[in-house]
């Protein structure tokens, strides 16, 4: 059997585990209000994707945290390549980036609910998750760029294309491929937290928010669902997109 399939097959398998799992778990419990079955919480989520409404709610809060993302990881980018270029630059923003990953999310979320409305919480909080995040990766990836290389690439004049090839793609670009995946899934967890905090209007936050406060578990349970699975789809399209965009294979990262 190839290595791949039977990876697959471990993964498929350690998921039925658990569903198990909570299967029985929820048996004994017989408690809907506190722990759910795996099927009614299939079923909550069925009932809810038949309605339009729910499609409108996944698309707000995508828009709102993809977005915040996506400049996050072009400032973190830039913050990297200047902190690269200047060391006056690296020790300016070194203390903010430790400020922002050392603050607590519910502190910044607080802050940001007395300067800005909430609507725009989700973004604010996505941009600051990611921008350390890549800042840091990319700028460990460019003073770990193959030394040898460079000078190769130096002496025989190389345009730019063909040492973005052979330098950059293989010494900086797993480095930004790591960041995108640990700064996207940090994001969406804080943007999704942001919501529910601050509640804006048609948000998966204040969906979440609303079945706690009602006690519809089940719904509660559906709403989690969707978060982790649109988490795994913001991830993956992000990771495919930049390695389209900058030439790499997602396969090897």
């Amino acid at each position: 059997m190839k290595p791949e399939i039977r990876k697959r097959l471990y993964a498929f398998a350690a998921v039925i585990f658990w569903l198990a799992v909570w299967h029985i778990a929820a048996v004994r419990v017989n408690l809907t209000i506190l722990l759910p079955s795996p099927s009614e919480t299939i079923k909550a989520f069925f009932s809810l994707a038949s309605e339009a409404a729910f499609w409108e709610v996944c698309l707000v809060s995508l828009k709102s945290v993809f977005s915040g993302a996506v400049l996050g990881v072009a400032l973190g980018v830039l913050i990297a390549v200047l902190s690269y270029i200047s060391e006056p630059l690296k020790f300016l923003f070194s203390p903010i980036m430790s400020l922002v990953k050392a603050t607590p999310i519910a502190s910044i979320i607080i802050l940001f609910l007395v300067w800005i409305g909430k609507n725009q919480i989700p973004f604010f909080i996505s941009l600051m998750m990611v921008v350390p995040i890549v800042a840091s990766n990319v700028l460990e990836g460019l003073e770990n760029i193959n030394k040898e290389l460079w000078e190769v690439t130096r002496v025989y004049k190389f345009g730019f294309l063909k040492s973005w090839k052979i330098l950059y793609r293989h010494s900086l670009l797993p480095y930004f491929i790591s960041a995108l995946r640990s700064g996207v899934a940090l994001a969406w967890k804080a943007g999704i937290a942001a919501e529910v905090l601050c509640t804006p209007d048609n948000s998966i936050g204040e969906r979440l928010y609303e079945s706690k406060l009602y006690f519809e578990t089940p719904v509660l349970f559906a709403w989690t669902l969707v978060v982790i699975v649109l988490s795994f789809i913001l991830e993956k399209a992000m990771v495919w997109l930049s390695c389209k965009l900058l030439g790499g294979d997602r396969r090897e990262h």
